[in-house]
């Protein structure tokens, strides 16, 4: 899938189909650089992730450097 088929599928299928729960289930930081892990359940109703976000303090503002996720399976 190339990079205009993913965001219309994105926009066309919104993640949360009124059932999405997020958690931050970890935050470690270290002087400006930090990693926060986030757990889904219920993305498009039924899958479940779990993401990993690194973090950087930048200008005085924490912001995402990169992220990546486990499909951890169905949240049913």
């Amino acid at each position: 899938m190339d990079k205009p088929a993913f965001i219309a599928l994105m926009v066309g299928s919104p993640g949360d189909a009124g059932a999405l729960v997020c958690k931050i289930t970890d935050i470690q930081i270290d002087g400006t650089a930090a990693t926060a892990t986030v757990r889904e359940v219920g993305f498009w109703g039924t899958l479940a992730f779990t993401d990993y976000f690194q973090l950087a303090l930048l200008d005085g503002r924490w912001q995402i450097t990169s992220k990546t996720f486990a499909n951890t399976g169905s949240s049913s």
